[in-house]
């Protein structure tokens, strides 16, 4: 008990620098950041998903097979896991069991990854038990996000200021997941042979409208807590990446206009010729989406001042 108290004491003292950037070159580990991107896009398909049959009930269809709704938080927990793992290996005296323990229960970012890590485990139990309302398994979703919201640069600064830090991070992580997660069930209902397709795009419509302003407001608060955290104007590598983010962000935008104002009222007058261009232009959201997540993945390991 005494061995695990003092590592909990060193990793939560470490933990600012950790949290801060857990790679302070510019270019992060490769496993952390492959982590980062497996346990964000997985959290991300999963809230979304949950998050589908909320606003789209009658096109949700029949669930996932059992197998998939395991293997998904399954692979997330591993993932949270080998984040949590080589955040804890570049602490300072990273050694043995016990100050594995200690990082995992006494520092802030150890401490989001193990719940991170549970609530993946409460995900696959759902799985396993009978249906539930799907408001239940997107609470839970949701939650997984929140924890995974809460390690890196949110967790560097204590206090009300860090208590604020972290919300507003985990509303731009769940407005984000709710739109980029929603895509794939998007698609997969469009290809129903008895898709009402105009019904479906203007109920995603009105959901994924929402969330990107609500995506924008906490984002630019977001860039605020960049800057304060960094102590002055970013530096040239963060800036760079953050570039490359809004880049990705304003080609999803465009891609999503003309679903929301080219495609979506030619489903009106022509349904078939709709879901043919949606097609095209789902699978260029969701290749957009996804290098998002990896740069928002190296985003959190870049020192804001380099």
């Amino acid at each position: 008990m005494i061995a695990c108290s003092g590592a909990g004491s060193a990793a939560s003292s470490a933990d600012d620098e950790t949290a801060r950037s857990a790679a302070l070159s510019p270019a992060p580990d490769l496993p952390l950041l492959i982590a980062r991107f497996g346990a964000l896009t997985l959290g991300v398909l999963l809230f979304g998903g949950a998050c589908f049959p909320l606003y789209a009930p009658w096109a949700a269809g029949a669930p996932a097979p059992t197998s998939l709704r395991i293997t998904a938080p399954a692979t997330a927990a591993v993932a949270s896991l080998v984040w949590l793992l080589s955040l804890w290996t570049q602490t300072p005296g990273a050694t043995g069991v016990a100050g594995l323990i200690g990082f995992g229960l006494g520092a802030p970012s150890g401490q989001a990854l193990v719940v991170a890590v549970m609530i993946c485990l409460v995900l696959v139990g759902l799985a396993l038990a009978p249906p539930r309302p799907p408001k239940i398994r997107a609470f839970v979703a949701g939650g997984l996000l929140v924890a995974l919201a809460c390690v890196g640069h949110a967790s560097a600064v204590g206090g009300v200021a860090g208590l604020t830090r972290m919300a507003v991070m985990s509303l731009h992580l769940l407005f984000a997941g709710a739109w980029l997660g929603g895509l794939l069930p998007l698609a997969l209902a469009l290809r129903a042979p008895a898709a009402e397709t105009e019904r479906l795009l203007r109920a995603f419509g009105r959901m994924a409208i929402g969330s990107v302003a609500l995506l924008a407001t906490t984002g630019l608060i977001v860039a605020a807590f960049v800057v304060s955290l960094a102590g002055g104007p970013p530096g040239p590598t963060y800036l760079t990446a953050f570039a490359v983010k809004l880049a990705l962000v304003l080609g999803l935008g465009i891609v999503a206009g003309v679903n929301r104002w080219g495609l979506t009222p030619l489903a009106a007058r022509d349904p078939a010729s709709a879901r043919r261009a949606m097609s095209w232009t789902l699978v260029i959201e969701l290749l957009l989406a996804l290098a998002l997540i990896v740069t928002v993945a190296e985003l959190g390991l870049l020192d804001p001042g380099r």
